[in-house]
């Protein structure tokens, strides 16, 4: 950010509780939150559905996949050796 101003700003209770709730949701600051909602109002960002990148939202989804975690052992480790009398001592 190149150069900020600082500014206090009164909200009502209500209001403060839902922005209070989003920054929780998105993992981001008040001030972030406002920031980008007051950006976006202005015309100053484009919407994300606009951004090139929002394109690759899910282009890794699996129509298949039923979101179950999966056994990835065999393919980061490598196959289990066989167990045998010798690697049991």
């Amino acid at each position: 950010m190149a150069s900020s101003k600082r500014f206090h700003l009164m909200l009502d209770e209500e209001l403060y509780a839902a922005i209070d709730r989003q920054t929780r949701l998105e993992g981001v600051s008040k001030a972030a939150l406002l920031r980008g909602f007051a950006r976006e109002h202005l015309g100053l960002l484009p919407p994300i559905q606009e951004d090139p990148l929002w394109m690759l939202v899910g282009a890794a989804s699996d129509p298949l996949d039923d979101g179950e975690p999966v056994d990835i052992d065999e393919v980061v480790y490598g196959k289990k050796a066989p167990r045998t009398p010798d690697t049991l001592r």
